[in-house]
């Protein structure tokens, strides 16, 4: 009778885990990819005391919202490394955190690309200071409520670590093969989506507790170094031009000059053979 009720039991948990949790498993990879490297290469100016690891607050209310935001600013010509200092000073101030920074030097433009972090009642307030840096070439704030799904994370999870240990205590009463290996799948099974849990709640934690804002900074070059930096399509063609001359004389010299020199050798041959004679 020992063995039947254990078998039910693992049988009842195994059900019940796999309704109420699938749908919540099947959406966990699209949401914890979003939060993806920011690939740019690291810009040449120092970032100092900025460039720090990232600290989150547990402290929060009933309400669960992620802040972000982004915004594109344009500054006049030869005032890059300016407004970028400006903007270390209001990060700094703010005491904000970059967490990325990339720089690319095009042949019309420099831009700065820095990924900021920031407490989530400074969000707004930095918000604004960034804008006056220079001329808005566009900006955007978005809020996500997320509290229910932090709230059902939270229930999933408590019943995942309750369903463990409930299975951990059958697996200590089994007594044959069978059931051992019974409990040992289930166990397998409900630690792993506990640590999927855990990872979508880190996730949330992250997003949740720190506000991120994606800066653009960019200054255009003027139209006489645009126009003195040929393009790549138009130093392929004078590559290519050359080249072609160059192998067009070469082949003209040696279809021209074998023959020549064929005739001038006989001339050489002839003329030595009738001196001799």
């Amino acid at each position: 009778m020992k063995n039947y009720s254990i078998l039910f039991l693992v049988l009842g948990l195994l059900l019940f885990g796999c309704i109420s949790d699938d749908s919540y498993i099947n959406g966990y990879d699209a949401g914890y990819d979003e939060y993806g490297d920011y690939e740019e290469a690291l810009a040449p100016s120092a970032m100092g005391s900025l460039m720090k690891e990232s600290t989150y607050s547990e402290d929060r209310s009933d309400q669960y919202l992620i802040k972000e935001g982004s915004i594109s600013l344009k500054v006049g010509e030869g005032q890059l490394e300016d407004s970028l200092s400006s903007l270390f000073s209001i990060l700094e101030e703010r005491n904000a955190e970059i967490s990325e920074i990339g720089f690319n030097d095009y042949y019309d433009e420099k831009v700065y690309r820095l990924v900021i972090r920031i407490s989530p009642e400074d969000f707004e307030s930095l918000f604004e200071d960034i804008k006056n840096i220079g001329e808005i070439k566009s900006a955007s704030t978005s809020v996500e409520d997320v509290t229910q799904e932090y709230k059902d994370l939270e229930t999933r999870i408590a019943n995942k670590e309750i369903e463990l240990g409930r299975l951990q205590e059958m697996y200590e009463m089994a007594d044959n093969v069978e059931e051992l290996l019974m409990v040992e799948r289930e166990l397998s099974r409900v630690e792993v989506e506990l640590e999927l849990f855990k990872q979508t709640k880190e996730y949330y934690d992250n997003k949740i507790s720190m506000s991120t804002i994606w800066i653009s900074l960019t200054e255009e070059k003027s139209p006489v170094d645009v126009q003195l930096i040929p393009s790549l399509e138009a130093l392929g063609a004078i590559f290519f031009g050359a080249l072609g001359i160059g192998i067009t004389i070469i082949v003209a010299l040696v279809g021209f000059g074998i023959p020549i020199a064929i005739i001038a050798l006989l001339i050489k041959f002839i003329f030595f053979h009738h001196k001799k004679r």
